[in-house]
């Protein structure tokens, strides 16, 4: 199963936020701590093997692009080389994109929510100071 591109995110910014003690090899640890998009996307593979797809690997230079424009990737202008900044660590923590796009969702089904409320007590307040005018005018 192909992976969204929200899911594809979060995991390359997983594979970035891993503690270091949960990656055995130091080449990987010096790697992941800086390194450019050649050396990280086989390694992000190795761990993540549902990413293992040829659409990922074309759109792993926008993957790690749209990080860094984010800022939870810092891109060295010179090397070309990218690691994780603090607030990536952080939202990776949190969730990532996909539990952002979560919190997103709830809150505008939560405002469409607030709107119907008020427009269904607005309509009852109309309703109910109609009847009360009728009921001066007939009595």
């Amino acid at each position: 199963m192909r992976l969204t591109p929200i899911q594809q995110l979060d995991k390359v910014l997983e594979w970035f936020a891993m503690d270091i003690s949960e990656m055995k090899d130091g080449e990987k640890i010096y790697i992941r701590q800086r390194a450019n998009r050649k050396q990280i996307i086989p390694l992000i593979i190795e761990t993540f093997p549902d990413l293992n797809d040829e659409q990922f690997i074309i759109d792993s230079d926008l993957i790690l692009e749209k990080l860094a424009k984010d800022c939870y990737l810092y891109k060295h202008q010179t090397t070309f080389e990218y690691n994780i900044t603090f607030e990536g660590k952080v939202f990776s923590r949190q969730g990532g994109y996909s539990k952002s796009e979560n919190r997103k969702t709830k809150a505008a089904n939560n405002q469409s929510l607030i709107q119907w409320l008020i427009a269904g007590g607005t309509a009852l307040a109309g309703i109910y100071g109609l009847y009360e005018l009728i009921k001066n005018i007939c009595h």
